[in-house]
């Protein structure tokens, strides 16, 4: 906190003034050892940079020298060392900036009177420009001694007669000090001036995190906001969005809509916030409001499409799904359609009645009728192209490898000018279909023109694959009976899959194939819900492989899947062996954040 106080000491301590005024340049052997010093000093050394910067000032007492004997020695915490130098200085550049440090260096040596007399002195010698009083504040700061950097600053608004000056720099010393009160007040005069919301909610939220602080800020706006000032009430709003406290909030935004005739806006804006953060209750609550004002307001079809689309994210975040919520969904979106037939929003939904038949209700037939008449319906409309990928991966599971070709081409075709990361997720699966069917090189060839692209979000995926086959190219009848197992895995054929893995860990047992068989054999049970034989087939993997650098990966799957059966102590202890045996690991984050998880400390 208060780093801006900081960085103006620092800036101030380098400008050009009577005591750092430039010097002639620094002779060519003297540079030399300057640059030593600097050297020193970037690296951490502070002892050998002091060093240097003292022998450079007792033969040149120039202000850059001095400079660096004020941070080296600074950095040492040596400040009775610095103070005889200070003082020395003091009688020939007898300024404001110097006064400062004077008294900051008498402060930590404790010699608080003296150094009360050199903030003092500074003072008598402050101009009208803020930056003076604002100097003498920061060396207070860094004391941590709030009280009198506010009484600088107080002092210095009386002197220069302008109410509203530091009342940032105010605002977070109060805050620091505890006092919220004057804290907000000061908040509030920069907001009144300034109606900037980003500065005040970010000084508000530093002064919220304490339940008193929260309650002054929370009466604080609630009164400004009565005067029916519109940022205000914007203001407190986001206050109360940041409480939680929802119910208050929803009546606060439709006070807000109505009074400034915003037909909805302010709902609807209200709506997609707490949408976005989950808020789903809420969020539909405020939808409805704007649904309720009938066809002929401007914002129904958005609140229409915001509400089924919020509906939809609930289902997509509830472990439970039933049919009759998925339909209750997509009867939103066709009335949408019915209403709106042909623009963005009506394509969106379209395509999201096609996904839930495809992924949520596993209705393939229905995903498929959805698709197409996107396709058909919406011609030209960007989703439509994500909509066409998907019906092509509904036609690889569906063994249907001819017709998802010819979609895929189509895709790549219509859309790469209007929906580049989907065409190239197309021309991705294009070269999948190359590499299941065993045709390794021309997959290559294909893989090598996206992994280029590395702007398109395909490139990663297609680099993936161009490694795993340059890794093998030594065995490529492994690679091709692991790319037909993969392509059973896609298909979902989930037992012919692990069959065909399995006959690779057979036919290749000290490949990196094989591991990497024996990694996905448990990923396929673990997604239908097989624990036991998923863990099984982990444990193969790192008793058949002790030195697996797929070793990790094995123990945060072993560890989730007790983790699922509820079984915490086994789920800690597989989390805590990835810990021991792989300390470099990329997953250590993502276990330790388990392991808080499961012991209950967040």
């Amino acid at each position: 906190m208060l780093l801006r106080f900081l960085w103006i000491f620092l800036i101030v301590m380098g400008l050009s003034s009577p005591i750092f005024a430039q010097q002639p340049v620094i002779a060519p052997k003297a540079g030399d050892k300057f640059k030593l010093a600097q050297s020193y000093e970037q690296n951490g050394d502070y002892r050998n940079a002091a060093r240097v910067y003292q022998e450079l000032y007792a033969n040149s007492p120039t202000d850059m020298n001095f400079q660096g004997v004020v941070r080296s020695l600074s950095s040492l915490q040596q400040y009775s060392s610095l103070l005889p130098l200070v003082n020395e200085r003091l009688k020939k550049f007898p300024t404001l900036e110097l006064y400062s440090l004077h008294a900051q260096l008498l402060w930590r040596t404790g010699k608080t009177a003296d150094a009360e007399k050199s903030w003092e002195t500074a003072l008598s010698m402050t101009t009208k420009n803020p930056v003076d009083f604002q100097y003498i504040a920061a060396s207070q700061t860094a004391l941590r001694i709030s009280e009198k950097a506010i009484s600088t600053l107080l002092y210095g608004r009386k002197q220069l007669d302008r109410p509203t000056v530091f009342a940032d720099e105010l605002s977070q010393l109060y805050a620091a000090t505890g006092n919220y009160e004057k804290g907000i007040s000061e908040v509030m005069t920069i907001f009144t001036a300034t109606k900037n919301s980003s500065l005040a909610q970010g000084r508000l939220s530093a002064m919220m995190t304490t339940p008193k602080g929260k309650e002054y800020v929370g009466s604080a706006l609630e009164n400004a906001a009565s005067n029916g000032d519109y940022t205000t009430q914007k203001l407190y709003l986001w206050f109360l969005r940041e409480s939680k406290e929802y119910t208050r909030a929803l009546e606060i935004s439709e006070k807000i809509d109505r009074n400034n005739g915003l037909q909805g806006r302010e709902l609807l804006e209200f709506a997609d916030i707490t949408s976005r953060d989950n808020q789903y209750d809420i969020s539909l609550k405020a939808y409805g409001k704007v649904i309720d004002r009938g066809k002929n307001s401007p914002n129904f079809q958005s609140a229409m499409y915001g509400y089924a689309r919020t509906l939809d994210n609930r289902l997509q975040n509830s472990t439970t799904l039933s049919e009759k919520d998925i339909n209750e969904v997509i009867d939103r979106y066709r009335t949408i359609i019915a209403q709106f037939p042909n623009n963005q929003i009506s394509a969106d939904c379209q395509y999201h009645i096609g996904l839930l038949a495809f992924e949520r209700m596993n209705d393939q037939s229905l995903a498929e009728k959805e698709f197409i008449r996107l396709i058909k319906d919406f011609k030209g409309f960007p989703v439509v192209a994500s909509g066409m990928v998907k019906l092509g991966e509904l036609y690889i599971i569906q063994d249907r490898t001819g017709e998802a070709e010819k979609i895929f081409v189509q895709t790549v075709h219509e859309y790469t000018n209007t929906n580049l990361n989907q065409a190239d997720k197309a021309a991705f699966f294009l070269a999948e279909l190359e590499y299941y069917r065993g045709a390794i090189d021309s997959a290559s060839e294909h893989y090598a023109v996206l992994a280029a692209r590395t702007e398109g979000d395909a490139s990663n995926d297609a680099l993936q694959r161009l490694t795993l086959i340059d890794q093998n190219k030594q065995s490529m009848d492994t690679l091709k009976s692991f790319a037909a197992a993969e392509f059973k895995e896609r298909q979902h054929k989930d037992d012919e899959a692990i069959k065909l893995f399995q006959a690779v860990v057979e036919k290749a047992p000290e490949s990196d194939l094989a591991e990497q068989s024996l990694l996905r054999c448990a990923s396929i049970d673990f997604r239908r819900n097989q624990q036991q034989t998923g863990r099984d087939f982990l444990t193969k993997l790192l008793t058949k492989y002790p030195d697996t650098i797929y070793g990790d990966k094995a123990l945060l799957d072993m560890g989730n899947s007790y983790s699922a059966e509820g079984n915490k102590a086994a789920a800690i202890q597989a989390f805590s062996d990835l810990l021991a045996k792989y300390p470099r690991s990329i997953l250590l984050n993502e276990a330790r954040e388990k392991i808080r998880k499961l012991r209950g400390d967040v």
